[in-house]
């Protein structure tokens, strides 16, 4: 019987808990170890751990080991024939490969077979341009990356290693890069070519996400998070739309930190999304929060494509609300809870969940149609700073809901990042240290009002009870 993946911490509070409804006569003996069985015994879950960390370690040491067979070639590459260049590399390719499926289904050694099909998407992408080498075919680099990439996709999606679908994701992300904005540091300018979107990117990230969703894998998730908003962040750039997109990446954090709190609640697949979505967003408001940056850097964006992307995020964010009312509603109705219990589209909006990160699109795309259409610097720093403070005492209620420490910790730390960047401005212009001194007042009574409110809260979900 194949055991749930629990951890150490949480077996233990498990167990205790299991002890205590045992003596209270709401378990028996049996009833407990059977439930406690489910999550497999400690030498079980001691091997899953070791089993991780030694498929990480080989992982590293073989892609060491393949680039010390790359060098150690290209190194004699020159004085070897072309056709036993040809027959090197396609032979260690195979062997990888071939070696790799030996270990993994006749003896049944997973972390030693990973090791060896990624060490042989290695050699497969070191074989596609020293062929093209030996044979004079002109192969461009972001073509050679993408012919990498889906060559060793299949081999990460057989053997489900995460360190394989971590190269095919690094891969995507240099092809990515390399396709949408490598003219702007290219000698031939823009007049190479009007655009390179990679339109076929989130065809080639939809199979491992469908994989790491499946696994409930947040380190897979994660990563192809991280390839799909790289793609999406580029897009205004390889348009020609935008050279510093400032509004559309601050709302395509903000439109992660929404898609994160669609998924259910506590679900640890929303975490890479939340990530993400804080450090774009949170960077944002740094630079938009400031009044110089306003004035100076702003009114040098173009109207036309500011309001094509702010507006494109907005019609996104509201979908996003829509369609996960509507998943929300299927779920209550396929659980039983019927059609009444239910949350309607209408309700969606007014979500708690939802309310920040929607609104936090929402004002990306008002500050974008601000600055196109009337330019003054001072109201888009005002909404900054207010978003500034909503955005950190938003990750304060997620960490208290979700009672996880990170996000508390995160809205903690980026409302003392704003309360001392705001000090500097204040003190360096507008008020002095009394100025900062009141400053810091209305931080710390801020502070006590959150407390305040949430220790109300607690104290009627306890009467509800």
């Amino acid at each position: 019987m194949n055991t749930r993946e629990i951890s150490d911490g949480r077996h233990e509070w498990l167990a205790g808990e299991m002890e205590s409804w045992t003596a209270q006569g709401l378990l028996t003996g049996d009833q407990a170890a059977r439930i406690l069985g489910l999550y497999g015994s400690p030498e079980e879950r001691s091997a899953r751990r070791g089993g991780q960390a030694v498929s990480a370690i080989t992982s590293l040491a073989t892609l060491l080991v393949g680039l010390g067979v790359l060098l150690l070639v290209a190194f004699n590459w020159m004085v070897l024939p072309a056709a036993l260049k040809i027959v090197l590399v396609v032979a260690a390719m195979l062997a990888s490969h071939a070696g790799g499926w030996f270990l993994r289904f006749r003896m049944g050694r997973r972390a030693a077979s990973d090791a060896l099909f990624f060490l042989g998407c290695l050699f497969y992408g070191g074989a596609i341009w020293q062929t093209a080498q030996v044979f004079n075919i002109t192969v461009a680099s972001n073509t050679g990356f993408w012919w990498w990439a889906v060559g060793s996709l299949p081999f990460a999606l057989a053997s489900r290693s995460l360190a394989l679908h971590g190269l095919v994701a690094a891969i995507l992300a240099t092809y990515t890069g390399l396709s949408t904005v490598g003219w702007f540091f290219s000698s031939g300018g823009s007049s190479e070519r009007l655009s390179d979107p990679a339109f076929s990117i989130p065809l080639l990230a939809l199979p491992g996400l469908i994989w790491a969703y499946g696994r409930k894998s947040a380190g897979g998730v994660g990563m192809y998070v991280m390839l799909l908003t790289w793609w999406v962040l580029v897009q205004p750039t390889a348009w020609r739309l935008d050279d510093a997109p400032i509004f559309w990446v601050g709302s395509v954090g903000a439109l992660l930190l929404l898609i994160a709190e669609c998924h259910p609640a506590r679900s640890p697949l929303a975490i890479p999304y939340r990530t993400f979505g804080v450090l774009l967003t949170g960077g944002v408001l740094l630079l938009l929060g400031v009044y110089t940056f306003n004035s100076d850097a702003l009114g040098r964006v173009m109207p036309t494509p500011l309001v094509i992307e702010t507006a494109v995020a907005a019609v996104v964010a509201v979908g996003l609300v829509v369609l996960a009312a509507e998943l929300e509603r299927r779920r209550a109705t396929l659980s039983g809870s019927g059609y009444g219990s239910a949350p309607r589209v209408g309700n969606a909006f007014l979500d708690e969940r939802r309310r920040i990160p929607l609104g936090l699109v929402l004002l990306m795309a008002a500050m974008g149609f601000w600055n196109a259409l009337v330019g003054t610097p001072l109201a888009p720093t005002i909404a900054a700073n207010v978003a500034m403070l909503a955005l950190s005492l938003w990750l304060m209620m997620v960490g208290l809901r979700e009672e996880r420490g990170r996000p508390f910790t995160a809205g903690v730390l980026y409302f003392l990042t704003w309360a001392v960047c705001r000090y500097v401005d204040m003190f360096g212009d507008f008020g002095g240290m009394v100025g900062a001194a009141l400053m810091f007042f209305l931080c710390g009574a801020a502070l006590f009002g959150v407390a305040r409110f949430w220790q109300r809260r607690s104290r009627k979900g306890s009467d509800h009870a």
